[in-house]
């Protein structure tokens, strides 16, 4: 049995069904695999590991930190409320807060004036 957490961890994952072949049967699965169930998100073949994760890099860094910060959270804690109507109403609280942020007016901003935005992380 999986332990830190792997069976809390796996079925939200993957799905409760493909959670309890693994973990019953002890199956062992290949990256591609993985990346098939969702378990990971892209197998890149070893020599363009680095060009790929500096392109998500530069991906996640040309967002804004807030509300990047923001939506990991949310999700995170969305996923331990007990009812789908808990989750949304901490995820409506959570995006109302964004608004009072200055890179919520610089994105709007942006979006009206067909530019990229340029967050601050205020």
């Amino acid at each position: 049995m999986p332990g830190a957490g792997g069976t809390i961890r796996l079925p939200r994952l993957v799905g409760y069904a493909k959670a309890c072949e693994l973990i019953l049967t002890g199956t062992h699965i290949s990256a591609h695999e993985a990346e098939k169930i969702g378990l990971v998100n892209l197998v890149v073949p070893k020599e363009e590991l680095m060009q790929t994760a500096l392109k998500w890099c530069q991906k996640f860094a040309s967002k804004g930190k807030i509300v990047l910060a923001a939506a990991k959270g949310t999700m995170a804690k969305g996923l331990t409320l007990p009812t789908v109507e808990e989750a949304i109403a901490f995820e409506t609280d959570e995006w109302v807060k964004l608004f009072e942020t200055e890179d919520q007016k610089e994105g709007m901003r942006a979006f009206i004036e067909k530019r990229k935005p340029s967050f601050k992380g205020k």
